[in-house]
């Protein structure tokens, strides 16, 4: 019964993913309803949203609890501990540090879940990130695909002598070649820059790879904030685009590393092959642990 209440509410709240640990949910005595607890971090998820589900749900009592300061150190710490989770959990895209451990969580394969009917309707890579290696526990539903978009100021484009409009932008920066040399125009001709730091042009561009640190062998309405776009057929079309990766424990290690060495490139001109070298030496170091 527990698990077959997670599962509901995980699809009433737009099938965010789910974690049980102590799996405390109960019949609460006093209003006969029960009582599930949920922890998420600010705007991960809805308030209004989340207002509706004792509404649509009367048998429930959903018990939401805004988490501050570091989320993940308070999951990964309490797991450790062994007592102390939510019926319901929010991850991020570091819930791969936490598929070496699907027995604190409710398999979602498995009866009375069945996710596995459900597996159609979201994106491959996106599904992917809630599965073990081997394929065979299901630890968590995805909630949404993380759009991102490329902001930028039209004045600082326009002082740069770079197009402004959306479309023409579109046609002349196609490429991190062509994002680099409009950077240099922007340096250039006005005091701005084009990212706040490295360590960002790395990771955006790392997030376009279809392969990241480790290769697992065992997967081969118009909006007037946004000048009257349809961000979600915008967004739509790029998500499906995404290629899938295999995102191991080990991979905010590893890239952790890789920044540190592209900082001290870009502050103190450190030599790039040794930067690259001194990096991979890091990382090797990091799965003896």
């Amino acid at each position: 019964m527990k698990k077959r209440m997670v599962f509901l509410i995980v699809v009433v709240l737009s099938l965010i993913v789910t974690g049980c640990g102590e799996k405390t949910s109960k019949v609460n005595k006093d209003s006969g309803k029960i009582d599930l607890s949920l922890w998420y971090w600010n705007r991960a998820l809805d308030d209004d949203l989340l207002e509706q589900v004792n509404e649509k749900f009367p048998e429930v009592n959903l018990m939401p609890e805004k988490i501050g300061g570091d989320f993940k150190v308070k999951v990964i710490t309490t797991i450790a501990a062994g007592s102390g989770l939510p019926d319901i959990l929010c991850f991020n895209d570091w819930i791969g540090d936490l598929l070496s451990n699907p027995d604190q969580f409710v398999n979602l394969l498995e009866e009375p879940c069945n996710a596995g009917e459900i597996e159609d309707q979201f994106l491959d890579w996106k599904w992917s990130m809630g599965l073990t290696p081997d394929q065979n526990n299901l630890i968590a539903l995805p909630l949404d695909t993380g759009p991102t978009a490329f902001f930028y100021r039209a004045d600082l484009f326009e002082q740069a002598g770079l197009p402004t409009d959306p479309e023409k932008v579109s046609e002349e920066i196609k490429t991190w070649k062509d994002l680099v040399q409009a950077g240099k125009k922007i340096v250039e001709k006005t005091d701005a820059k084009m990212f706040e730091n490295i360590g960002r042009i790395f990771i955006y561009s790392l997030s376009q790879q279809d392969k990241l640190y480790l290769e697992d062998e065992s997967i081969y309405f118009k909006e007037d904030f946004f000048g009257g776009q349809e961000t979600n057929r915008i967004f739509s079309k790029a998500a499906s685009n995404i290629p899938i990766v295999y995102i191991g424990i080990k991979s905010d290690a590893f890239q952790e590393n890789f920044i540190e060495q592209l900082k001290l490139i870009a502050e103190q001109n450190k030599d790039p092959e040794e930067a690259w070298k001194d990096a991979v030496e890091k990382c090797k170091l990091e799965l003896t642990r």
